[in-house]
């Protein structure tokens, strides 16, 4: 099981005890602070992974503390809250760093996307290795038992319940990537406990197992949302590439959201940053800090590695992903950059105050052409992602 710590930065307490609960659910190691002093105080002792942090807080506010928070470990994962209305503040932090805002209320959807981002981006910047949690629901004790040793041999986190009342109990405590549910049980059936789990969460792959004659059921089961079926007595090589395919299931569904939320908060910062007409695309050709600034605003909401280049290689500007995983780099001929560089497409020149729009598996990044000022008109700039 992954061991990644969060601190938790908010003044009200009902909601820091919420908030608290919802991450240790996620089996996040928790620290918790009600202000900004106290909370700056515990990140330097504690060093947690991931840090979620109000916007509005005494003594220090969470734009400030954000800031220092960067400047001591640039890469922490920062989710920011905000009970205003207006989302300028909340993009200002993205601008600065965060990965993510959310709103009061919460929405529930919304915060585990972002908790997961931001889990993504510590278990890639500490290079983790990711252990399943599995949750195994049988009446038979024995066969239950030696399934659950079998699986743990295999390194998968393995929960056990005899009956589906016991299913829900531990579905409500903890996080499960896979739940292996046997179709007849006491109390509850495992079709019964999968409706039921369904309406909790869809962050999760159900495994149905059936006797001789439940085939009918099992079917029915897929319907209602199982991933797969296996009969009893389970042949384990089969089992184990089942689990495999549930669970590559959940992180393609999981990349899909975080992608969308990415292209969401990109897009969110573009109308930002042209609702003004101080703000607009056309910029003065002198104003290169400016251009630099604008597009690194977008491609910072942007986890892969972006640089945009010319053809001598130089690098002209890239997002804080590709600053974290190589540094300040100033050219791509090094290093074996540039084997592992994928040109995703040439910006053209075109007049100041055009867009450049540019797309890689359903992901849209909206560009400033004005970055062309930057490089002489007759030479080509490219973006480019390091995989």
């Amino acid at each position: 099981m992954l061991s990644i710590s969060i601190l938790i930065i908010e003044d009200d307490t009902i909601a820091l005890d919420e908030l608290s609960q919802l991450c240790k659910k996620e089996s996040f190691t928790v620290f918790s602070a009600q202000n900004g002093k106290e909370g700056y105080d515990l990140f330097i002792k504690e060093k947690p992974d991931v840090v979620i942090s109000e916007i509005s807080l005494p003594k220090i506010n969470g734009l400030e503390l954000l800031e220092k928070i960067k400047q001591i470990k640039k890469e922490t994962p920062v989710i920011v809250i905000t009970g205003y209305t207006n989302t300028d503040y909340a993009l200002e932090a993205i601008r600065f760093g965060a990965i993510d805002y959310l709103k009061k209320p919460l929405n529930l959807d919304e915060f585990f996307i972002a908790l997961g981002r931001a889990r993504d981006s510590v278990v890639a910047n500490k290079k983790l290795e990711n252990y399943p949690c599995l949750l195994l629901a049988d009446d038979e004790d024995i066969p239950r038992m030696e399934l659950a040793s079998f699986l743990k041999k295999e390194g998968y986190s393995v929960s056990q319940a005899r009956n589906g009342e016991d299913v829900l109990n531990l579905f409500k405590e903890k996080k499960y990537e896979i739940a292996l549910l046997d179709i007849k049980m006491p109390k509850m059936t495992g079709i019964e406990a999968l409706h039921k789990m369904r309406k909790m969460t869809d962050d999760f792959e159900a495994i149905i197992l059936t006797g001789y004659g439940d085939e009918s059921t099992a079917i029915q089961a897929l319907r209602d949302g199982a991933f797969n079926f296996l009969k009893k007595p389970v042949d384990l090589e089969e089992l184990l590439v089942t689990i495999q395919k549930g669970i590559d299931s959940i992180v393609l569904k999981r990349a899909f959201k975080y992608k969308m939320r990415e292209l969401e908060l990109a897009n969110q910062i573009i109308t930002q940053l042209t609702e003004d007409e101080k703000n607009a695309i056309i910029i003065a050709k002198d104003d290169i800090d400016v251009i630099k600034r604008k597009c690194n605003d977008v491609l910072n909401t942007i986890s892969d590695n972006m640089v945009i280049f010319d053809e001598k290689l130089n690098i002209i500007t890239s997002n804080q992903s590709f600053k974290n995983s190589f540094g300040e780099s100033q050219t791509l001929d090094h290093d074996g950059l540039i084997k592992k560089l994928y040109i995703q497409e040439q910006i053209q020149s075109k007049a100041i105050g055009s867009i450049s729009h540019i797309s890689e598996n359903n992901l849209q990044i909206t560009l400033m052409s004005a970055i062309l000022k930057i490089q002489n008109k007759k030479n080509k700039v490219f973006l480019g992602i390091i995989k």
